[in-house]
């Protein structure tokens, strides 16, 4: 039954139209025989069909709204299998069981954090996982590039929901053209052999993804800035990322500035847009 664990992080990406959103990350939507969440959310409970626990149910307990997603670590012949919940499909291949789930849905949003709501039931010193990654396939190397990730770890028992909020950490200045979520009931659980403990249990609700559009006068603490015409002035040069957005949060591009002391938005047209330096608070700019 190796298998279990090799499917867990398989990261195969499926081709649609690309979205910077996604749908039911409040956990609403199930589907019956077996029990499942409907897309974009995969589960192992397809393993059902080779008589394995479901391993990821539909619960009352919610932070918002009707339903939840539980997920919980439990035996299957004798082995361990976490309870996920993560973007892509699931169909069980006996022939390649590694190829079963395909993790992934087409994306081309850079968020600027995951925010959720969880609670968890520890076993044994057990931890639990929710992780974030954009990817961009390359097709000179055929494989796919890192554009971003979150990871966000819990390790204690909690009876009550607590929201998260972890940053994205970009590495590239790219749009992404995938999105990978992956929520597990033992963090361990898709290594082989498997780490966790059998009952961890993670509650999982109210997901979102987070785009700042806030604008402050103040940049950073060191940073002031004033706009002339369709070029935006700093007190100090500018090292890193720029990020711009519309007025409603849409991403739009980036660049990387190395000792800048502008920077140009005369190619845009006119409209409002805010723009964020590294991980600062955003900044408005009105393009005439």
């Amino acid at each position: 039954m190796k298998f279990v664990y090799s499917i867990l992080f398989c990261l195969l990406i499926g081709s649609t139209n690309a979205q910077s959103t996604l749908p039911n990350l409040g956990f609403e939507t199930w589907t019956s025989s077996p029990e499942n969440l409907s897309t974009p959310w995969a589960t192992l409970n397809g393993l059902s069909t080779v008589f394995a626990p479901l391993t990821t149910t539909k619960t009352t307990d919610a932070h918002s709204g009707s339903f939840a997603a539980k997920l919980e670590t439990k035996l299957y012949s004798g082995l361990l299998l976490s309870g996920l919940a993560a973007t892509g499909n699931f169909s069980l291949s006996i022939i390649d069981p590694s190829s079963s789930l395909k993790t992934g849905k087409p994306f081309d949003g850079r968020p600027d954090s995951l925010a959720g709501w969880t609670k968890y039931t520890s076993v044994a010193s057990d931890s639990a996982i929710v992780v974030l990654m954009l990817s961009k396939w390359n097709s000179v190397t055929n494989n796919r590039d890192t554009i971003g990730t979150a990871v966000y770890t819990l390790y204690n028992t909690t009876s009550n929901y607590a929201r998260f909020s972890q940053a994205v950490d970009y590495v590239s200045v790219l749009t992404p053209d995938s999105i990978v979520i992956i929520s597990t009931s033992s963090a361990g659980g898709g290594l082989d052999p498997a780490v966790g403990s059998v009952g961890s249990t993670l509650y999982i609700d109210d997901f979102q993804l987070i785009y700042n559009t806030s604008s402050l006068f103040d940049v950073e603490e060191n940073y002031t800035y004033y706009q002339l015409e369709n070029t935006l002035f700093f007190n100090q040069l500018l090292d890193g990322i720029v990020s711009i957005y519309s007025a409603t949060g849409a991403y739009i591009r980036q660049l990387e500035v190395t000792a800048a002391s502008s920077i140009t938005l005369a190619d845009l047209p006119p409209a409002v847009y805010f723009i964020r330096i590294n991980n600062s608070t955003a900044i408005k700019a009105v393009v005439r």
